[in-house]
């Protein structure tokens, strides 16, 4: 855990994701991996998962219950009975997809139907039915939304996913739904034989591994280091429980130098926040208004944000008018 722990919130990891070298961080991803420890790590995480899912669960039964009688009513009063089937596979369908996607871990990452799945569901249905189905889609009960949200997010599912892809015995086609869900949400296109390459790959069968595939799972290691490096994270002491007792845990200089010392130096949003005594929802905003620099490892708006040393002072001064560099508080010499 101490290795992937130093090796994941080392600066050179921090500027191979930013800078889109995904091959390069791959590689060293499998030399580090310890996917049980980091789960145990994340097991707090899992927690808050677990909650959500019970929630969306009861509102989840109700939703379907309601879904279902409007697409029964909107059959009219004398339904042919190819109508009626097609109505009911439609809300079979609906309920295969809620109950996978209230599971943990999830065995389907989020309710939301692409067009095409949505045009093949109702194909041979009324216009009524589909109508009430597109209305049905958007009236999506708070607790599934909050649960999609933390399912994008959630460092212990990343670091889940990423033991699955990295696991040699794994079959390709069970994964195969995970990229499907993610493709949705982050446009990481990834075709059936790429996965299959990929199984490949990990065998040791053909030289490189799938571009997609590896942007995907660049994505969830994004996720974890997020996790790993959380000042809320309990986990502190954690890393010390995990490693070996005759070995002390060493921290990575660029987690525990003082601020200042390397301008150059790559923070996540908690960690500017905490070191800088700023908000966390003002260089948010400032990074949204375009006021604050900052670097993400995928396009998707939810992707963790990096913000480089020289940056935030920039931003900091501007905000008070002057342009000498500001001074940050000094982190605690057990900060992570």
């Amino acid at each position: 855990m101490s290795d992937f722990f130093q090796w994941s919130t080392a600066l050179p990891t921090a500027q191979a994701m930013l800078s889109g070298e995904y091959r390069r961080v791959v590689r060293e991803l499998v030399s580090h991996w310890e996917g049980r420890q980091v789960l145990q790590a994340l097991a707090n995480h899992r927690r808050q998962l677990s909650r959500l899912s019970k929630r969306a669960a009861r509102a989840a039964g109700a939703w379907q219950s309601e879904t279902g009688d409007s697409l029964r009513e909107a059959l009219g009063s004398k339904p042919s009975t190819r109508q009626i089937a097609a109505v009911e596979a439609i809300i079979d369908r609906l309920r295969a997809r809620l109950n996978g996607f209230v599971a943990v871990p999830p065995t389907s990452p989020a309710p939301a139907l692409s067009r095409h799945t949505y045009m093949e569901w109702t194909k041979g249905v009324s216009r009524p039915v589909r109508t009430a189905l597109a209305r049905s889609l958007r009236r999506l009960p708070q607790p599934l939304v909050a649960l999609h949200r933390e399912q994008v997010s959630n460092p212990w599912l990343a670091a889940w996913i990423l033991d699955r892809w990295l696991d040699e015995s794994a079959n390709p086609e069970e994964l195969l739904p995970w990229l499907a869900g993610w493709n949705e949400r982050h446009r990481l296109p990834t075709a059936a034989e790429a996965a299959a390459n990929w199984m490949q790959w990990r065998k040791g069968n053909v030289r490189l591994a799938p571009p997609e595939v590896e942007r995907f799972l660049a994505f969830q290691l994004g996720l974890v280091i997020d996790g790993l490096r959380d000042a809320s994270f309990e986990g502190a002491a954690g890393f010390v429980q995990l490693a070996q007792p005759s070995e002390p845990v060493s921290i990575p200089a660029t987690a525990a130098a003082p601020a200042g010392a390397n301008e150059s130096r790559v923070y996540t949003l908690q960690e500017a926040a905490r070191c800088f005594g700023v908000k966390v929802w003002t260089m948010r905003e400032a990074v949204r208004r375009g006021e604050l620099k900052c670097s993400r490892p995928t396009a998707a708006s939810n992707a963790p944000i990096y913000l480089r040393d020289c940056d935030i002072r920039d931003w900091l001064a501007a905000q008070t008018g002057k342009r000498q560099r500001a001074t940050p508080q000094k982190e605690s010499p057990g900060a992570v």
